[in-house]
């Protein structure tokens, strides 16, 4: 969720579990607006995105990796054209 072209894109590996209309509308999120403050940009300043479309327990990113989903992630980014990328969680190495 954002606009084309933001000061920062952040990407985590999946949404919360409990997200349903908002990505990232529980503690993760709640960090992520922190770190933001923090940094003085408004959370329109940001692009937030999510490399799976869905919380997804148990998720096996070698396969995913295999699957192409690195290179999907990579195009994403590319489209939105930030001017910087915060990538959150370990998981997302492996792609």
């Amino acid at each position: 969720r954002g606009t084309h072209g933001p000061l920062l894109m952040a990407i985590v590996p999946e949404p919360e579990e409990k997200d349903r209309d908002v990505l990232l509308s529980g503690s993760d999120g709640a960090i992520l607006r922190s770190f933001l403050r923090a940094s003085g940009m408004a959370e329109t300043d940001c692009y937030i995105a999510s490399a799976l479309p869905r919380y997804t327990p148990l998720v096996d990113w070698t396969v995913m990796a295999s699957r192409g989903l690195g290179a999907a992630l990579a195009l994403h980014v590319k489209l939105v054209a930030p001017r910087r990328v915060v990538v959150f969680g370990r998981r997302l190495d492996a792609l």
